[in-house]
């Protein structure tokens, strides 16, 4: 598009956006397309309590950690899948263009690295269907199943400089339904909380034409002890962070450009 007078027209700003799951955000418009991205694991580590304090607060979470440090920085820590963004337009998704969406029926990488966190690697994930921003899982070697509720998620450009977008997510753990455990009252508090940090960039891709990019991105997942009371914050202490490299290619020749 030629702004007025024949000078290029600037892309449409965006401040900050927020809802209560990451596939509730607005992303900037250079995130559409089809990519391919590969999640490898860089680190595991319990916190200053050590594993000791992180199976009082959450089991499973010790357990999870357990598998999670042998397979960090090896290719059985490393993930692979497919991820969709839409150009947002007010008649089909009512978000001004310029911008982008996640498709969805999918399952965000903030969510995955939050499963992860207690379930460990191999984690099972699947969406419960009677509620929004809900996944149960199970994994082997980890007792129990677990439930996490997506609790809030914010959206951030340029935080960390130009062609950046920091998406936040807050997550609270609960024990899913089902083998004697009956659902959490409503307005009770978590077993745990989980927050999850991606620093997206955008990174120009040398030899491949001016305009060409690809996609990377640091994340940060922590795990920290539930509120006192319902509704109260988690603790500060972090029990256990897990790190990990987000690499996404472009699918289609038109994405990335």
């Amino acid at each position: 598009a030629r702004a007025r007078g024949g000078e290029a027209a600037e892309p449409p700003r965006m401040s900050s956006s927020k809802g209560p799951a990451a596939e509730d955000l607005v992303y900037l418009g250079w995130f559409t397309g089809d990519w391919a991205c590969t999640v490898s694991l860089v680190s595991a580590q319990a916190g200053a309590r050590g594993k000791d304090g992180l199976a009082a607060v959450l089991p499973a979470a010790a357990a999870a950690l357990g598998t999670a440090v042998g397979t960090a920085g090896t290719p059985k820590g490393r993930k692979t899948a497919v991820c969709r963004w839409r150009r947002t337009s007010p008649e089909t998704n009512g978000v001004s263009a310029g911008f982008a969406v996640e498709e969805a029926g999918g399952i965000c990488a903030g969510t995955v690295a939050a499963a992860q966190v207690v379930a460990g690697p191999e984690a099972d994930i699947k969406p419960v269907d009677d509620e929004d921003a809900t996944w149960d899982m199970t994994a082997p070697g980890v007792p129990g199943k677990w439930r996490i509720v997506a609790n809030g998620a914010v959206a951030q450009p340029g935080v960390d400089g130009p062609d950046s977008l920091r998406v936040s997510e807050v997550f609270d753990v609960e024990a899913a339904p089902g083998a004697g455990v009956t659902k959490a009252p409503k307005g009770s508090k978590p077993l745990a909380v989980i927050r999850v940090a991606t620093n997206y960039r955008r990174v120009p891709l040398s030899g491949s034409g001016a305009k060409a990019y690809c996609l990377q991105a640091l994340q940060t997942a922590t795990l920290f002890a539930p509120p006192s009371t319902p509704g109260g914050d988690p603790g500060s202490e972090a029990l256990a962070t897990y790190e990990s490299v987000l690499l996404f290619s472009a699918l289609d020749p038109k994405t990335g450009r």
